[in-house]
């Protein structure tokens, strides 16, 4: 394109305007397919969605272990739900496609529910914002999968995460396939227990 206003039987001045105007529209165009809402940068870079993961708000529960957590079935079914749909149709005897359409129907509630509960000891990996410090991510079991919209963690294990329970959010990440499985049963707690920073005790009853 340049080589060919550089053809042009047009004035010079006329050239550079018309090249510099192209720049400009070229610019625009690149610099909305990066900064807005839903460009590039911020699309899936900065804010990209993460599968097999889940948010909740924590609330404490005194009798779960330090590697226990209670999970929300609304979690489990919107993260295993390629898992699920197959054993909901086979539980109904019906398609998949069937069972794909009447997965989010209240009507089949009881019967998800009591598939879910097979994910429980389940590991998942939890950790809040900011991360800080290898201690700000930990994996923990799942000991039930409740109803409630919440995450039930022990308060003996919110030391690390700097975390407390008037309204702090907590995410969970799934691993899938052997390999993420086995590497995330060395960030168990209990091989854990000391802070990398000072080697003091990364549990305390702080939250008790």
């Amino acid at each position: 394109y340049v080589n060919y206003i550089n053809d042009a039987p047009i004035l010079p001045y006329d050239k550079i305007a018309i090249l510099q105007n192209q720049y400009f529209q070229v610019s625009e165009l690149l610099l909305k397919k990066l900064s807005s809402k839903t460009g590039i940068m911020r699309k899936y870079l900065l804010a990209k969605r993460v599968d097999y993961s889940g948010r909740a708000v924590i609330v404490p529960d005194y009798t779960l272990n330090i590697d226990q957590v209670d999970v929300s079935y609304h979690i489990i079914k919107e993260v295993f739900k390629p898992a699920l749909l197959p054993r909901l149709a086979k539980a109904l005897n019906i398609s998949e496609l069937e069972a794909l359409n009447r997965y989010d129907s209240s009507e089949h509630e009881d019967i998800l529910f009591k598939l879910s509960q097979e994910y429980c000891n389940y590991p998942c990996l939890i950790n809040r914002q900011p991360t800080l410090h290898r201690a700000s991510i930990m994996v923990s079991f799942i000991r039930r999968v409740i109803k409630d919209y919440v995450l039930v963690v022990p308060p003996i294990a919110t030391e690390p995460f700097n975390a407390d329970f008037d309204g702090d959010q907590m995410a969970l990440y799934f691993p899938v396939g052997g390999a993420a499985y086995n590497e995330a049963l060395n960030l168990v707690p209990y091989k854990n227990v000391s802070l990398p920073s000072n080697g003091e005790l990364a549990f305390t009853f702080s939250e008790d």
